[in-house]
C-alpha cells in the first residue's frame, strides 16, 4: 500500500509544483504553448455558500492541523497556552497516546512495507509526533536506509519515489495507474482548492481569482488567488486554518469514499455483483493451478513460497479455509479473511483423484507463490453485453478506489512541510516559536526553517530516487 502511495505522491508534487509557479504568471494564458490557465471570477459566489457553517469550518480546519502535524499542533494551538509547564507536559503526553492509538489500530496495517518492514508502533509514534508531515519524511528515510543497506551488499532495490502518470507506464515502475484516474485527480485537485477558498472566504478574506491549470486537454493542478495584502493582515490561527484546509479535504475525501464503497457502493451493486457471479460461475468448470513459483519477485528481491512442492500445476482448487470456491473471486473473498494468516486449501489431483488438504502460511507480500486459472466452459453461451458490463463495473469502481488513493497521496503530500506545499507555509508558522533561541527575525527563522528542512527532503529524495538509475 505504502509503495503505490509514495509513487503517487511523485506525481502529485510535480503537478502541485507545477500549479505554484504557473499560476503565478497572472496576466499570461498559456505557458510553454502547452498548459493553460484558466482564471474567473465565476465561482467564487459558490464558495461563500458554504461559509454559513462558520464553527464547523474552523473545527475541521484544526482537525486537519492536527493530523498533519500531530502534537506539535496541540501544543501551538492549545498547550502552550497552559498556566504550568506540568500542564502543558500532561495535554501532549495524552494527546501523543490518544494520537499513537488512533493511528495504530486505525490506519496503521495500511502503510505496512513488506521490504523494509517497519514496526508500526514505529509508525504510529511518529504520526502522534508530527502527524503526516513526519510522517511521510519517516517513509522517505526509511525507504532510504533500505535503498543504502541494499547497496551495500551488492544487490538492487526499488525506487521509493517516482513519477507515475495515469494511462502512460514508464520504465522500470510496477505500478500502472490506468487512463480513466484523470477523472478522479480533476475533482481532488477542485475539492483541494475550493476548501482553501471556502476557509479564506470564511474569514473574510478576499478571492482574486479561482481556476484550473490544463496541459493540452489534461487537468494537471487548480489554484484559489486569495488577496496577498488581506492575507497578510490576519491572524496566524486564521491562516492556519486556510493553509490546512486543502489537505485536510484530501484526507476526508479519502475517508469518505472508503466508508461509500464499504456501505453504500457494495450493497447498491449487490444484485448486479451476484448476477454476474452468477453467470461466471456457470460458465467456469474448474480453477486450475496454473504455475506454482519457487520464488516470488518484488523490487529486485525474492521472497519465498510457501507453495512450492506443495502444490502442483495441473492440481485443482476445490476449497479455501474449507469454503467451496467456484470462481476467483471466491478465492480472494477467503484469502482476505485470513491475510497474512494460516490458510487451509483442499485440492484434487486430476490424473491420481486423490484430494490433498494443505495449510499455509503467506510471505511478506501477503502471497502463496501459485497462479489460478479459470477453465472456461467452450459451450457456454454468455448473455449479450456481459463483457461490456464487466468492463463498465470495474471503470466505476476503478475510478472510486483511485479517488481513495489519489485523494491519500494527495492530503500527506500537501502536508509535508516544505513550500510550495501547504505544509510549508504550515511549518513556517508553527515551528518559528521552537527557535527562540536564535537570534534573528522571524522572516529569517521561516528562511532558516525551510531551507533546513529542504536539505533532508533532497537528501531523501536523492536516496529514493537512486535504483533508478543503478
Amino acid at each position: 500500500m505504502i509503495d503505490i502511495v509514495l509513487q503517487i505522491i511523485a506525481v502529485l508534487a510535480i503537478f502541485i509544483i507545477a500549479t505554484h509557479f504557473i499560476s503565478k504568471r497572472k496576466n499570461v494564458q498559456t505557458y510553454w504553448h502547452i498548459v493553460s490557465m484558466i482564471k474567473s471570477k465565476r465561482f467564487i459566489p459558490l464558495l461563500d455558500r458554504f461559509v454559513v457553517f462558520k464553527k464547523a469550518l474552523s473545527f475541521f480546519a484544526t482537525l486537519g492541523l492536527i493530523s498533519g502535524f500531530g502534537i506539535i499542533a496541540i501544543d501551538f494551538l492549545y498547550a502552550k497556552k497552559a498556566k504550568t509547564k506540568l500542564k502543558r507536559i500532561a495535554i501532549l503526553i495524552f494527546s501523543f497516546l490518544v494520537l499513537y492509538l488512533l493511528f495504530y489500530f486505525g490506519v496503521s496495517a495500511m502503510f505496512e512495507n513488506p521490504l523494509t518492514n517497519s514496526p508500526r508502533e514505529l509508525m504510529s509514534a511518529f504520526f502522534a509526533i508530527g502527524g503526516f508531515a513526519l510522517f511521510t519524511f519517516y517513509f522517505l528515510a526509511d525507504h532510504a536506509f533500505y535503498v543504502i543497506s541494499r547497496i551495500l551488499i551488492g544487490e538492487k532495490s526499488c525506487a521509493g519515489v517516482a513519477p507515475v502518470i495515469p494511462g502512460v507506464q514508464l520504465p522500470n515502475v510496477p505500478i500502472s495507474v490506468p487512463l480513466y484516474a484523470w477523472i478522479p485527480l480533476f475533482f481532488i485537485l477542485i475539492i483541494h482548492e475550493g476548501f482553501h477558498g471556502i476557509l479564506a472566504r470564511r474569514h473574510k478574506i478576499p478571492i482574486k481569482s479561482a481556476g484550473v491549470l490544463l496541459f493540452g486537454l489534461l487537468p494537471i493542478g487548480a489554484f484559489v488567488e486569495p488577496d496577498d495584502k488581506y492575507m497578510k493582515k490576519v491572524s496566524e490561527r486564521k491562516k492556519l486554518e486556510v493553509f490546512s484546509a486543502g489537505p485536510t479535504s484530501n484526507l476526508v475525501s479519502a475517508v469518505i469514499f472508503l466508508l461509500a464503497m464499504s456501505l453504500v457502493m457494495l450493497p447498491l451493486f449487490s444484485s448486479l455483483n451476484d448476477n454476474l457471479a452468477g453467470i461466471k460461475k456457470q460458465s467456469i468448470t474448474e480453477l486450475q493451478i496454473a504455475d506454482v513459483n519457487q520464488t516470488i519477485s518484488f523490487c529486485n528481491q525474492e521472497f519465498k513460497s510457501s507453495a512450492y512442492g506443495v502444490m502442483q500445476k495441473g492440481m485443482v482448487l476445490e476449497k479455501v479455509n474449507d469454503v467451496d470456491v467456484n470462481i476467483y473471486e471466491d478465492v480472494a473473498e477467503q484469502l482476505s479473511k485470513t491475510w497474512k494468516k494460516p490458510t487451509s486449501f483442499e485440492l484434487l489431483d486430476k490424473n491420481s483423484g486423490k484430494i490433498t488438504k494443505v495449510t499455509l502460511q503467506s510471505n511478506e507480500l501477503g502471497k502463496f507463490g501459485f497462479d489460478i486459472n479459470e477453465v472456461v466452459d467452450p459451450n457456454y453461451k454468455f448473455p449479450e453485453n456481459y463483457e461490456l458490463i464487466l468492463l463498465l463495473r470495474a471503470i466505476f469502481f476503478g475510478i472510486l478506489i483511485w479517488f481513495f488513493m489519489l485523494s491519500l497521496a494527495a492530503g500527506m503530500l500537501n502536508f509535508m512541510p516544505i513550500e510550495p506545499f501547504d505544509g510549508g507555509k504550515i511549518a513556517k508558522i508553527m515551528f518559528v516559536p521552537y527557535l527562540s533561541f536564535m537570534k534573528k527575525t522571524v522572516k529569517e527563522k521561516e528562511l532558516w526553517i525551510q531551507g533546513f528542512l529542504w536539505k533532508i527532503f533532497l537528501v531523501l529524495l536523492f536516496l529514493n530516487i537512486l535504483p533508478m538509475f543503478l
